[in-house]
């Protein structure tokens, strides 16, 4: 059984993941991570920001140093990339539709 945390943890994870894919920021093509929480809510973006960093430990994001900031993307080599966007998609499509009650 999973606790309110984890379920919430794994939902601002899809959140980024939907987030990255939504804009095709796979592989080569990258953004400043300083981006990925534009968008949310204020109240959720350091939600967001530690959702990102636990990806980028899982591996599923990858991250790239620059000289003006670290950028990133979703790593294309991560073994079931594509079951985990699905995944994240259909997590993030009910969400918006329990929200919407």
């Amino acid at each position: 059984m999973t606790s309110q945390k984890d379920e919430q943890r794994e939902m601002y994870q899809c959140l980024v993941i939907v987030k990255l894919h939504r804009h095709k920021y796979i592989g080569g093509r990258h953004t400043n991570e300083d981006n990925i929480p534009k968008g949310f809510p204020p109240v959720d973006r350091d939600n967001i920001k530690n959702a990102l960093d636990e990806l980028i430990k899982r591996g599923v994001v990858i991250s790239k140093p620059t000289s003006y900031g670290k950028e990133v993307s979703l790593n294309p080599r991560y073994p079931e990339l594509l079951k985990l966007i699905d995944y994240c998609i259909d997590k993030v499509k009910e969400y918006n539709r329990s929200r919407k009650k």
